[in-house]
């Protein structure tokens, strides 16, 4: 899925039912950033589709949530990032729907209204994406030229500089003295290997001769 000037990998999965349940999906779902919970807004079996998807996947250890608490080592529970996209806003009972998911998740994870076939609020939900998977955009320039915008280097948010440079190369992150950043508060001052980066920062490397 395009944005901006990235991709974010979406991977469509077979839907969960009493008949359909893949072993391979726990082992996706482990791995994943963030879960889509993809129901129909237009059914009044809604709710009972989310039910049995979580409940399902809680007796695989898997606890859908996007409220920052950890794995919890006791119980064995994996807490994956998840949002509910309410798909179908375009039908008429479809926001009534969405209010009592609201009402019954919205604590436990965001509930986003689309329509995939009008297209509402797609951009939106890019945004939204972009946002819950705490990711950042870094662009690199070499020294005394212009910044290359068209590809960013892609790190998870509180990354540092050394760890943009290890996406470059690992020698590159060894050698590396120092950087100059631009961007936000920066214009060009030099930080250390261990400086914190944000999304839109732009770094100049320094490696001795």
């Amino acid at each position: 899925m395009p944005f901006e000037n990235i991709n974010i990998q979406l991977i469509d999965t077979p839907p969960i039912t009493e008949d359909n349940f893949e072993p391979s999906l726990i082992d996706l779902i482990r791995r994943v950033d963030l879960v889509l919970l993809v129901i129909d807004a237009g059914t009044d079996e809604a709710l009972d589709q989310i039910e049995f998807i979580k409940s399902r996947l809680e007796q695989k250890k898997l606890l859908l949530t996007m409220r920052d608490i950890g794995d919890d080592e006791e119980t064995e529970f994996i807490h994956k990032k998840a949002m509910i996209i309410a798909n179908k806003t375009d039908l008429e009972n479809s926001q009534d729907i969405i209010d009592t998911l609201n009402e019954l998740y919205s604590k436990e994870m965001p509930v986003i209204g689309l329509s995939a076939e009008k297209d509402t609020d797609f951009d939106s939900f890019k945004r939204m994406i972009f946002d819950y998977l705490h990711i950042i955009r870094v662009y690199t320039k070499p020294i005394g030229k212009k910044p290359d915008f068209n590809d960013p280097i892609v790190l998870y948010r509180g990354s540092t500089v050394v760890e943009a440079a290890e996406e470059i190369h690992r020698d590159f992150a060894e050698k590396l003295k120092f950087a100059r950043i631009w961007g936000g508060e920066y214009n060009g001052q030099r930080v250390s290997r261990d400086h914190p980066l944000d999304d839109g920062n732009i770094l100049e490397f320094h490696i001795p001769d």
